[in-house]
């Protein structure tokens, strides 16, 4: 499978948490399974842990491993702001999408 050009010539640096490397195997099928152009299986550049951080420009996130929407995920928080990105962990009144495989309803 060949990456797009936008991606293939971006500096892109690609993570993700070890737990969900069966989802990034699965990006092909599941891109065609909901009629998205066809995604390319991709080994992160890195491979994120509780723990860790990550810097964009000047800002330093510090990375939280919150299963449960998938066993991978992970949110990142900024300490100087109080400010935590969660992703779509939270919804109000939901617990969200619970379908993925492997996802942990209870935590």
């Amino acid at each position: 499978m060949v990456l797009p050009n936008w991606l293939k010539n971006s500096c892109a640096d690609r993570r993700a948490h070890a737990e969900d490397a069966f989802l990034l195997e699965e990006l092909p099928g599941q891109s065609q399974r909901y009629g998205f152009p066809l995604a390319a299986s991709f080994i992160p550049s890195r491979w994120l842990k509780d723990g860790d951080s990550v810097q964009i420009g000047e800002e330093v996130l510090a990375v939280l491993h919150t299963p449960g929407h998938t066993p991978g995920h992970v949110a990142f928080f900024d300490f100087t702001a109080n400010l935590a990105l969660v992703g779509d962990v939270l919804f109000r009144g939901s617990i969200g999408r619970s379908d993925f495989r492997a996802a942990i309803l209870t935590r």
